[in-house]
């Protein structure tokens, strides 16, 4: 991934100028009377990504916390803003994730739960595949959690 075809990409909700940002909520119709999943962007959210690449870190990121929060909760997805990136967050009210994993849950086939496998967990690549894409667009991504009140994970991306 050498080169990748980046183009400005608006996280903001009042221009509405990012439709895929905003139809991923849509793409996971399915559990909005299981799940409610808000967006929130401010203006000025923005980032130049390869948009395919960035609304599957997102999908990942979504996928994540639709799987460990609870039915009928909450999950949050917020654009945002710092003086030299631009990022998404999403945010569950699941189990959380203890602190002794928080450092390798972004390693390639990691899971905090030995037990789950592939056919009920996942394959462990989705929080690598996030990782690897902001990477390639010189960004990062963040993870904060305490057991009990869920996870924030957040994607950056340069402005």
């Amino acid at each position: 991934m050498r080169h990748l075809k980046r183009r400005g990409f608006r996280f903001s909700k009042s221009c509405r100028s990012a439709p895929k940002i905003s139809r991923i909520p849509r793409n996971f119709a399915k559990f909005r009377s299981r799940w409610k999943i808000p967006m929130e962007a401010p203006h000025g959210a923005h980032a130049m990504v390869n948009r395919s690449l960035a609304i599957q870190a997102v999908t990942n990121l979504l996928s994540n916390a639709i799987r460990h929060a609870p039915v009928g909760s909450i999950v949050i997805l917020r654009g945002l803003v710092a003086s030299d990136s631009s990022g998404i967050e999403v945010v569950d009210r699941g189990p959380g994730i203890p602190s002794k994993h928080l450092e390798r849950i972004f390693e390639r086939f990691y899971r905090v739960d030995k037990s789950r496998h592939r056919e009920t967990g996942g394959t462990g690549l989705g929080l690598a595949i996030v990782k690897h894409i902001a990477q390639v667009h010189g960004g990062r991504v963040e993870a904060q959690s305490q057991v009990g009140e869920g996870c924030h994970f957040r994607v950056w991306f340069p402005s």
